[in-house]
């Protein structure tokens, strides 16, 4: 089944009135391909973006404005739809960058020499190394036996995919939909399991 082709040229993004530049960002020409069988599970799957000549405007004001936040319309329900994002693909691109805060101003030339950016892996590895680091986050208090309530300490979370559990007053509680629940009994019997 061919994949339908999304082209457009002369692409043009404005910057805020403040800026110094009229244009955050500007594209000769995009191409990109969309999976047909992923939408039907709300899914849009792109396996890369080719872009023509990107440029690209980065200012900072010394108040803290800048010009690469953008504040989108907030919707009462999430979206059901999600967007899966490979590759950018181009040869060269440029960016300004203006900062007042930092005292920076240069021009950056970008050349891939032909090699795509795998932009959805960097993602997913960031996405991954927050979520390692919000795991051993939880559970980091710990009530060692004999100094909490009947000598019981708090252990990690399900939502790990381990065998420990959580109790009620747990952030992951509202996540597990209940599942979190383990009682104090329970957990010294995972306890007991991890010891031995």
């Amino acid at each position: 089944m061919p994949w339908p082709r999304f082209s457009a040229a002369n692409i043009t993004i404005a910057n805020p009135d403040w800026a110094k530049r009229p244009q955050f960002a500007t594209l000769d020409d995009i191409d990109f391909q969309v999976k047909v069988l992923p939408l039907l599970a709300h899914d849009i799957v792109i396996p890369a973006i080719n872009l023509v000549n990107p440029s690209v405007d980065l200012e900072r004001m010394a108040d803290g404005r800048n010009t690469w936040t953008f504040q989108l319309p907030k919707s009462q329900k999430p979206s059901e739809w999600k967007l899966q994002l490979h590759d950018i693909v181009f040869a060269k691109g440029n960016i300004a960058l203006s900062d007042e805060e930092k005292k920076v101003d240069a021009q950056i030339v970008v050349d891939t020499l032909g090699k795509p950016i795998p932009i959805g892996e960097a993602m997913k590895q960031q996405e991954d190394a927050s979520r390692k680091a919000s795991a051993e986050a939880v559970g980091k208090e710990v009530e060692r036996p004999g100094r909490g309530a009947g000598g019981l300490r708090r252990v990690g979370c399900v939502c790990r995919g381990g065998v420990r559990g959580v109790g009620y007053r747990h952030p992951c509680f509202r996540h597990h939909g209940g599942h979190g629940r383990v009682e104090w009994a329970r957990r010294r019997r995972f306890e007991g399991r991890e010891r031995g």
